[in-house]
């Protein structure tokens, strides 16, 4: 995914996911950025660029998420990720996540945004 537009950069975020997430996961940063360099020449031709610097991230390894995240099955309405949202059983359990918001999901900044939220709602 390019940001080069929102970041005014040249600047590209990758995705792994399933079996060769968790093999790619496994390699150091050099091998990783070296797989990914190689990943962009095989769909844009030979002489795309090495990347300048790398940020490599282990998803699956945070012991919070263990690389889980929500996503967008076919059908899927933001209303439902809306639904997921908010406090239940008369305010003893409350429900907040990237999974809940439907702008955000999948992200780092649409758990942080709905936490914010429930904590609005149970103060």
């Amino acid at each position: 995914m390019s940001l080069a537009r929102v970041l005014k950069a040249p600047v590209l975020v990758g995705f792994n996911a399933a079996d060769e997430a968790r093999d790619i996961e496994a390699l150091d940063n050099r091998a990783t950025l070296a797989a990914a360099h190689e990943a962009l020449r095989t769909m844009f031709g030979s002489a795309f660029p090495a990347p300048l610097a790398a940020q490599t991230t282990r998803w699956g390894a945070d012991e919070w998420s263990l690389g889980a995240y929500s996503f967008n099955p076919v059908g899927m309405r933001a209303r439902q990720r809306e639904d997921l949202f908010g406090l239940d059983w008369d305010g003893a359990l409350g429900f907040c996540g990237e999974a809940t918001s439907h702008r955000r999901f999948g992200t780092a900044h649409g758990a942080v945004e709905t936490g914010r939220r429930l904590a609005d709602a149970m103060a």
